[in-house]
C-alpha cells in the first residue's frame, strides 16, 4: 500500500519558491505531516522506497529542507505589553465608606 500512497502524497510536495494559494500550501502541509509520520512506522519500506527513486528522495529533501529553514525564520509572536492592574480611581467620590461592610 506504501508503494502506491507515498509516491502520490509526494506529488503533492510543491517548490518552496512554488507562490501559489493556500489551498495549495495547506495541502503541502497535510502531504508532508503525513511523511514523516509514515517514515518512522515503516522505516525500511520507506527507506527502500527513496533509494529506488531519487526523484522522489530529491522532492522529500528539499520539503523538508525548506520547512526546517522556514521554521527557523519564523519570527517569534508580538509580545503583548504588560499594563499594571490596579484599580483605577474612582470618578465619583461617595460619602459613606464602605470598605469594612461585609
Amino acid at each position: 500500500m506504501l508503494w502506491i500512497l507515498v509516491p502520490i502524497v509526494i506529488s503533492y510536495l510543491r517548490e518552496p519558491a512554488d507562490g501559489r494559494g493556500p489551498h495549495a500550501r495547506a495541502l503541502h502541509e497535510f502531504a508532508l505531516n503525513w511523511l514523516m509520520r509514515v517514515g518512522p512506522k515503516y522505516p525500511q519500506e520507506f527507506k527502500t522506497m527513496m533509494q529506488q527513486s531519487s526523484e522522489l528522495r530529491t522532492k522529500l529533501e528539499n520539503a523538508v529542507k525548506a520547512n526546517q529553514a522556514s521554521r527557523n525564520n519564523r519570527r517569534p509572536p508580538p509580545t503583548r505589553p504588560s499594563f499594571e492592574t490596579r484599580p483605577a480611581k474612582p470618578t465619583i467620590q461617595l460619602k459613606t465608606d464602605f470598605s469594612d461592610f461585609r
